[in-house]
């Protein structure tokens, strides 16, 4: 009875042999597949490409553009005219179209009082402001011609409204040829301690 119960025993071991060997090969071969599949896979993706641009015409962007917004010098900003009213900014924060009291005898720029407030008097120190009720001398360049004037700054005690005077009518209206319905403009330039002034649109003939 125990040979019959070995014999048994010794098939048993042998199909057990027989079937881990034959798993062997299915495992090889799904192996086999999984790899073949990633080869296939990597060789058939192709790479993505994205639009960038090289590095050296990066450089030449932001250069440019730190060159658009670097404070001139003195002499430099007398030939800024084109790009300032070309650029990528409006730099005339004060802009008036020319009324008949601008340009007569009395011989005054009539400024808002909103806009000195908010353009002008920032820009300037608290002795000089102090002084604008008597009137104080500035100087004003002219963009379009790059010429240089001076003019008084004065608030006028009666209604408290701004004014340039003093050689308006001369420095700008006659030598300008300022027409009523002419736009100017104007903005303060606390780094050459002065004003600026453009003509930026002429009033129609019609």
């Amino acid at each position: 009875m125990f040979p019959v119960l070995q014999s048994k025993q010794n098939q048993g071991e042998k199909d057990g042999e027989n079937s881990e060997l034959s798993l062997e090969p299915s495992l090889s071969s799904i192996t086999d597949e999984i790899i073949s599949s990633s080869a296939s896979e990597t060789t058939e993706k192709e790479p993505k490409f994205h639009n960038f641009l090289p590095i050296p015409v990066i450089d030449r962007l932001q250069s440019s553009l730190v060159n658009e917004f670097v404070p001139k010098t003195h002499r430099e900003s007398e030939e800024v005219s084109t790009e300032l009213k070309l650029g990528l900014y409006d730099p005339w924060v004060i802009k008036k179209k020319i009324t008949v009291s601008d340009i007569d005898s009395l011989s005054r720029l009539l400024i808002a009082k909103d806009l000195v407030k908010e353009h002008i008097l920032p820009q300037w120190d608290t002795s000089f402001i102090e002084g604008i009720k008597e009137g104080v001398a500035v100087a004003v360049w002219d963009f379009d011609t790059k010429t240089e004037h001076q003019l008084r700054f004065k608030q006028w005690s009666s209604n408290g409204s701004y004014v340039f005077n003093g050689m308006w009518n001369r420095d700008f209206v006659s030598r300008r040829q300022l027409k009523v319905g002419d736009e100017i403009g104007l903005f303060c330039d606390q780094s050459n301690s002065r004003c600026n002034f453009s003509v930026l649109n002429r009033a129609s003939s019609n």
